[in-house]
């Protein structure tokens, strides 16, 4: 006779998990209600820091990829075109370039024997 042994630990943790978040949830709601006068001030100073962080944030962001586009575009004036670099440019490949673009050379063929063309 095969007795089926009944593994009841998973429900009972889950019910003692519900127990747990209901009771911080009741304990949340109390203390909102005993401290509206608190919450009345507390709330729109706090939406206003919040705000005031994602606009520097973002401003950080746009000033990133702005300077990363600046670092890893190089102009090519004979095509008007931009070739993406993969990454900055140092002072001796700026120098290389003008050396060669100044005997013939197109930019395409620096850039990719220099090997930063995307």
């Amino acid at each position: 006779m095969d007795k089926k042994v009944i593994d009841i630990t998973k429900e009972v943790r889950r019910a003692e998990r519900r127990a747990r978040w209901r009771a911080r949830f009741q304990a949340a709601k109390d203390w909102v209600s005993d401290n509206r006068q608190v919450l009345v001030v507390a709330v729109p100073a706090v939406a206003g820091a919040v705000g005031a962080g994602i606009k520097v944030l973002g401003r950080r962001h746009n000033l990133h990829v702005e300077e990363r586009n600046k670092d890893r575009r190089c102009y090519d004036a004979r095509l008007g075109h931009y070739w993406e670099l993969r990454r900055k440019l140092n002072n001796r490949e700026w120098t290389e370039i003008d050396q060669r673009m100044s005997n013939g050379e197109r930019m395409s063929d620096i850039l990719n024997d220099l090997g930063v063309l995307k």
